[in-house]
């Protein structure tokens, strides 16, 4: 029978299309004992399995399931190349082979898949995907997740008591949902069945294919369901860490500020869980990125579901097609590239991606990224943000000076201004200082002090963080009132005064302490740290009559440092050392400014007065 065509002659001088395939419609399908699902281009469809279907081969339903996918996006197959994603390699050998001999049934239906494809489709193959890949259709083929006992994601949960006030949990849930809830970390609040409506209405055999973002793949990173087995209910309500508490010997330590809630990174969470990882595995692979990196991406992958829920996609499986419009978007509204670039790191991160590799690493991302990068050029400011001259003017003058007598908020703010000028460190390196005596070291007489981090402290850029040494800047004796003004401005001083003062109130061995109450004594946070910074900068102007630049941030403090070292003569080398960049390209083409040298004129004319 199937060399049948063979013996007619307008078969053997009909031609065949010649030249690569430049696109193919992809289908992901999957099929359980109790139904199926196929997705196509972000559209879904799913049925359930007869009695008779349920009693069949698994190999025979996969395969089955392929069929009913391509017959139900007919519409939008029609006249292209199509390959088929399944996680089940007999049907990807039945579909690429045209059959088998190992099975008679499969054969036979693999027979009927071609004949039928072949007058309707230019060309089908199929593929082989992981089932780690494969969650969206596999989800659909199951009918899950099933509306019943449901949890929400602790994070979540914080959010909505953080805006709304903490509520009561229903007492009314079933027991098995309260049992789901221990494997969350946090509060859970479970919700009764009461008011859903049955997922499986109108999902048969004939139900049509379905568009929106409330296919249940969308709500499987966000919810745990009390349907889900418990090792993948556990991964999809367990919270990556929050941060580190730091104790020893008495001495405490803030946990990182601005850490991250695991919501938005669940879909990565569950990608490292399905793929049969384990737990400790997972933490330290994410632990691979900062804490404010992953509390960003989180930030932005929050932004791309959204888009994607109106829009009508799902936002951990969506196509090419669908992140480069939202990239697009992101153009549009001009952003700036280095924005853009965080937008498609935090997408990379949570999605399947695309034949294991990352969205990212996608041909077609790459070549937009390239066009992204000559469309919006990386334009930086070469002029000071503001005026270091005025700034350290203003400091050694009311209300910082007498340093000894003013109040503990101005001490707080020129210390820490001071310090941040003197080391050209980032904001979250001078966070980490401890005044533990084996951290802080100050010479006899105050002539010098040696600072570091405390021993958990994990800096930027792993390896870079060298301990900050600092001498005393203009010491006495003086010989006249300007050596007495300029030390004035020395950070050794400061700092030793800053430490007598919060020695008696001070909770923990965290360099920089609350000065207000109620949490006086207690350590700051980073974001605090840089508000002190900015009202220090800001302060110096208004008590000199002046008004403060708009815009202020605390990083500037380290390209205004680093430039004017390299106006005085400073080496390059040595300004990259104490910064903690790894190259001088660094510091040029993001840091340095233009600071205003010493004119032909001014050097001759002031000659004389050396």
């Amino acid at each position: 029978m199937a060399l049948r065509r063979w013996r007619h002659p307008a078969f053997l001088v009909t031609g065949v299309p010649m030249g690569p395939v430049l696109s193919r419609k992809v289908i992901t399908t999957d099929a359980s004992m109790s139904g199926w699902g196929g997705i196509c281009e972000d559209r879904y469809v799913r049925g359930v399995w007869s009695e008779d279907l349920q009693r069949a081969h698994i190999n025979y339903l996969e395969l089955l399931a392929v069929f009913l996918t391509l017959r139900r996006f007919l519409p939008l197959l029609r006249g292209h190349h199509v390959l088929v994603r399944t996680d089940n390699t007999t049907t990807v050998a039945y579909i690429n082979r045209h059959g088998g001999l190992r099975s008679r049934q499969l054969h036979m239906l693999a027979r009927r898949l071609i004949l039928w494809s072949s007058v309707r489709l230019r060309s089908l193959r199929a593929t082989h995907v992981p089932g780690a890949l494969n969650r969206g259709a596999d989800l659909l083929s199951r009918g899950a997740p099933l509306y019943g006992e449901w949890m929400l994601h602790p994070a979540l949960v914080e959010q909505v008591w953080a805006r709304f006030g903490r509520a009561a949990v229903d007492l009314c849930a079933a027991r098995r949902g309260r049992a789901r809830a221990r494997l969350a970390v946090g509060p859970p609040v479970c919700f009764s069945p009461v008011g859903f409506d049955s997922p499986d209405s109108g999902q048969s055999q004939g139900a049509s294919p379905h568009a929106g973002s409330d296919s249940s793949a969308v709500a499987g990173h966000a919810l745990a369901s009390g349907g889900l087995s418990a090792p993948v209910g556990a991964a999809m309500a367990a919270s990556p860490p929050q941060g580190h508490a730091v104790t020893g010997r008495g001495s405490s330590f803030s946990p990182t500020s601005g850490a991250p809630g695991s919501l938005g990174l669940a879909p990565e969470w569950c990608n490292l869980n399905t793929a049969g990882l384990p737990q400790n595995v997972i933490d330290t692979i994410q632990s691979a990125r900062a804490a404010s990196t992953r509390s960003l991406y989180d930030c932005k992958w929050r932004v791309f579901e959204e888009w994607c829920q109106k829009k009508g996609h799902i936002s951990f499986q969506c196509t090419v097609g669908v992140i480069l419009p939202f990239l697009q978007d992101l153009i549009d509204k001009r952003k700036a590239f280095s924005t853009i670039k965080v937008y498609l790191a935090a997408i990379a991160a949570c999605h399947v991606g695309f034949g294991g590799k990352t969205v990212s690493q996608h041909p077609l991302v790459c070549r937009f990224m390239k066009g992204a990068r000559r469309l919006l050029p990386v334009c930086r400011p070469l002029a000071p943000p503001w005026d270091l001259a005025v700034v350290l003017n203003g400091l050694s003058r009311a209300p910082f000076e007498p340093l000894e007598e003013v109040s503990l908020k101005h001490l707080s703010l020129k210390t820490a201004l001071l310090l941040a000028l003197a080391s050209a460190k980032r904001v979250s390196d001078i966070h980490a200082l401890s005044v533990h005596s084996s951290c802080t070291q100050f010479a006899p007489g105050n002539a010098r002090v040696s600072l570091k981090p405390h021993l958990a402290f994990v800096p930027k850029v792993v390896g870079s963080c060298s301990p900050i040494v600092l001498t005393a800047f203009s010491p006495p004796p003086f010989s006249s009132p300007e050596e007495r003004r300029l030390h004035m401005l020395c950070p050794v001083r400061a700092l030793r005064i800053y430490m007598d003062r919060t020695m008696g109130f001070r909770e923990g061995d965290q360099l920089f302490v609350s000065w207000a109450r109620p949490c006086r004594g207690r350590p700051i946070t980073k974001q605090r740290l840089s508000h002190w910074i900015v009202g220090a900068i800001a302060l110096a102007y208004t008590c000199q009559g002046l008004q403060a630049p708009v815009g202020l941030r605390a990083h500037s403090t380290r390209g205004l440092a680093a430039s004017w070292a390299l106006c005085k003569g400073v080496s390059i080398q040595e300004i990259c050392a104490a910064a903690s960049w790894s190259s001088p390209l660094t510091f040029v083409r993001f840091y340095k400014l233009d600071i205003p040298a010493l004119s032909l004129a001014h050097a001759v004319l002031t000659a004389g007065l050396s």
